[in-house]
């Protein structure tokens, strides 16, 4: 399944999607942890996508996004080399493609688009 940025739709429809899509993954990573209780990370790792899970048309909604792009990029990296299983890398990788494409409708939401 591609998680590629589709051309056709809205950004907000784009956002949309990968947002649903990400916090599916962030499920499956938290529901997978060997931890009993989960680690700081998997924790900030769901309340900073708590944060932006919902598209909003406010203002500062691309500035949220970005935010949460540069935070859970590095804990999802620091999980994704320090997890203690193979089976999950696949979900890792996801998460990061999938935050990358978020960073980039950011970036569009605010004006800014490479194209």
């Amino acid at each position: 399944m591609s998680h590629e940025i589709n051309k056709e739709g809205s950004v907000q429809d784009k956002l949309l999607l990968l947002l649903e899509s990400t916090g599916s993954d962030i499920g499956r990573l938290s529901a997978t942890c060997c931890q009993q209780n989960k680690s700081e990370s998997m924790q900030a790792l769901l309340s900073s996508y708590q944060m932006v899970s919902q598209p909003s048309e406010d203002d500062s909604y691309a500035d949220r996004l970005i935010e949460f792009v540069e935070n859970s990029g590095g804990i999802i990296g620091s999980m994704h080399v320090t997890c203690c299983t193979p089976d999950r890398e696949v979900i890792y990788q996801r998460l990061l493609t999938k935050i990358n494409q978020i960073f980039m409708l950011a970036w569009q939401l605010k004006g800014v688009s490479h194209e």
